[in-house]
């Protein structure tokens, strides 16, 4: 990282500006820091760092008659133009240009400020499988540069703060309080900084809840059936990861276990009450 300092001496009656500060520019591109003047002056001197009295820092001086004398500091990326603007060229780091008039004229400073372009986001959660009800998520929005700012989106809906939802770290983190299994996404985020933006892949939470209760459908849709012909029962429950049943008659197990009971021949024994029991591994 650098930064530069514009020493300008000016006699009295004279006058200059810098660009207002700061100026925005993209590493590695070309930038010139205008400088407007009125009235003659003694010298100009660049310096890479806020040293003037350290002659090693001197990046260059200018002297009235337009002579250019390298400093230290000086790497052949600087230029000075005829009207005394300071151009860099693939710079990589930041600049402070300060202007330091006569004793009865203000100084006056601008600051160069250098951004690389914002990667591509990632998104990473503190838990893949959070429990419905029970858990508590914290996603983290993660791009690598310099003063940026996120901005969150579900179901391509811009998230603010409210009820079971928290933004803080300057929106970088998103934290869903007690979570539901409509809180599964898609999530993304958009990165920005004052010279790109970027936004993330979709990412979904895999939310693990249920199994809510089974529901049993027979086929034919009949409960009176003839001695010889066959039934097919199935078993339905919403669950995540999904469930696995278990088949009882008249609350007794039947040692069968699966979505579906099949009876290809139905005897006078076969006659009850049919259940089915809903589980999953994680809830």
């Amino acid at each position: 990282i650098y930064s530069a300092l514009f020493l300008t001496f000016l006699v009295s009656g004279s006058s200059a500006q810098v660009a207002p500060s700061p100026v925005i520019a993209q590493v590695g591109t070309d930038v010139i820091l205008p400088v407007r003047y009125t009235g003659d002056f003694f010298s100009l001197v660049w310096y890479r760092e806020p040293r003037t009295s350290d002659s090693s820092y001197r990046i260059g001086l200018l002297d009235p008659n337009g002579n250019y004398f390298p400093g230290p500091q000086s790497t052949g990326r600087e230029e000075i133009l005829p009207n005394r603007s300071l151009v860099l060229t693939n710079y990589t780091g930041n600049y402070t240009v300060t202007i330091l008039a006569a004793s009865t004229v203000p100084a006056e400073t601008t600051e160069l400020k250098v951004y690389k372009p914002i990667s591509k986001p990632t998104i990473s959660s503190n838990d893949s499988t959070p429990m419905e009800f029970n858990d508590t998520v914290t996603l983290t929005c993660f791009a690598s540069g310099i003063d940026i700012s996120y901005q969150w989106w579900r179901d391509n809906q811009p998230v603010s703060s409210s009820g079971r939802w928290f933004l803080c770290n300057n929106n970088q983190t998103l934290t869903i309080s007690k979570i539901l299994r409509t809180d599964n996404g898609p999530y993304t985020c958009n990165s920005s900084n004052a010279i790109s933006t970027n936004s993330s892949d979709k990412f979904f939470l895999n939310i693990r809840y249920g199994p809510e209760l089974p529901k049993i459908s027979i086929s034919p849709n009949s409960t009176e059936l003839s001695v010889g012909s066959a039934i097919l029962f199935s078993c339905v429950a919403d669950s995540n990861p999904p469930a696995t049943f278990t088949w009882f008659l008249n609350n007794m197990s039947l040692n069968e276990n699966g979505q579906n009971l099949t009876i290809t021949k139905i005897q006078q024994n076969n006659t009850g009450n049919y259940s089915c029991q809903a589980f999953n591994s994680d809830t």
